[in-house]
């Protein structure tokens, strides 16, 4: 996924993780294929105890940085 164009260079990364839960999230509503998949490779979107959408990556799975500027992937934690 892309961050938002104001961050990235400049936002923290709990910020871009939180961006990106949300932009996944979203896809997952809209696509239930999609949602399919995700809820097979057991990614599961950390919240908060009120539901919020948090900072940081899903467990077992990670947020990074991809090559090009500002583009976030998620890849599988051994």
């Amino acid at each position: 996924m892309k961050l938002a164009e104001g961050s990235y260079p400049g936002v923290y990364r709990r910020g871009h993780f939180r961006e990106a839960n949300k932009a996944l999230e979203a896809m997952m509503k809209t696509d239930s294929k999609f949602a399919a998949s995700i809820d097979e490779l057991g990614i599961v979107l950390p919240r908060s105890p009120a539901g919020f959408i948090l900072g940081k990556s899903p467990k077992k799975w990670g947020w990074y940085h991809h090559v090009d500027d500002g583009i976030k992937t998620t890849t599988y934690n051994w």
